[in-house]
């Protein structure tokens, strides 16, 4: 079942939410993945001197991106995620054609060199990419959904009683959630490009600036230990 929309606006609307939430979800993953390696590399002694701080945040980081996977590949049509989305194309493929592609690029600048660039929907390209957000046909979207039942959403009770350790019932491996996080992006530019001739970058003005912070720390470690002769 399709996201009911009514014309271009209204899908637009929609495009432009859910790839926002692929950037946000994709930039705190980076973050997550960054701060670990510069934990493993040269940063980890002057991390640990401050560890309550960089664990949690290390964690929230993760955590951001999780609870807006979750989103993002909800089953559930009558929600906002990749799988509503796809359904949404597949039922209103006019809105991809070239009139209105050309319409649409009529109020851009150099509307002519964007107008070269049109190309129609692939069908085939559209249930591979429906295959891929949908859990009966995706074991990793199959594992992120149960996560999201009996942890993120819902805490199961069972599990507790019976200790059973989330990790071990409901394995969820880091890479995953990047490689989900990913395709999901790359997902969403395809169909950007084709409707508005528009992708969207998963980066992000400053997403460096901790090594500003751990240079501080690591600066102010070498003079500490400098005084002491450690």
């Amino acid at each position: 079942m399709a996201i009911q929309v009514r014309d271009s606006a209204d899908f637009q609307r929609i495009l432009r939410a859910l790839a926002l939430e692929l950037v946000d979800a994709n930039i705190s993953f980076k973050l997550h993945t960054n701060l670990i390696a510069a934990y493993e590399a040269e940063d980890g002694a002057a991390m640990r001197e401050a560890w309550t701080f960089w664990s949690l945040t290390i964690q929230a980081h993760l955590d951001s991106a999780v609870f807006r996977l979750c989103r993002i590949y909800d089953q559930n049509n009558t929600h906002l995620g990749l799988r509503g989305f796809m359904h949404t194309i597949q039922s209103n493929q006019h809105l991809f054609s070239r009139e209105q592609f050309a319409a649409r690029m009529a109020g851009r600048a150099c509307p002519d060199t964007l107008f070269e660039g049109f190309a129609p929907l692939d069908r085939g390209q559209i249930e591979v990419d429906t295959a891929y957000v949908t859990r009966t046909s995706n074991p990793m979207v199959d594992r992120l959904i149960a996560v999201r039942h009996n942890y993120y959403s819902h805490r199961n009770a069972e599990d507790v009683v019976a200790d059973n350790a989330v990790a071990e019932k409901y394995p969820h491996m880091r890479d995953e959630v990047g490689e989900l996080l990913k395709v999901g992006l790359a997902i969403v530019n395809l169909y950007s490009n084709l409707f508005e001739a528009n992708t969207w970058s998963s980066g992000i003005i400053g997403q460096n600036d901790y090594h500003y912070v751990l240079r501080a720390a690591r600066e102010r470690l070498d003079r500490y230990r400098a005084e002491r002769g450690v």
